[in-house]
């Protein structure tokens, strides 16, 4: 029997939630380091937790997608 899904449920846990922020704080560093100019931290953000909804969890790869994403937007 699988676990019922709670709404009030966050989506992340703890550990997940340590590797979002430093994909956010890496997708950061590397646009600072292009000289682009940095989108919104909310931007950034959701961009983050948009990329983790897929399932990846390979903290390079989650980078390289935020950036492509934020690219494409």
């Amino acid at each position: 029997m699988s676990e019922p899904n709670y709404p009030d449920q966050p989506p992340f846990d703890v550990e997940e939630l340590e590797l979002l922020l430093a994909v956010f704080e890496a997708v950061s560093r590397s646009l600072q380091a292009l000289g682009q100019t940095n989108p919104a931290a909310k931007t950034i953000a959701l961009k983050v937790i948009d990329a983790a909804k897929t399932g990846e969890r390979n903290p390079d790869r989650l980078h390289d997608l935020v950036l492509l994403a934020l690219r494409n937007s």
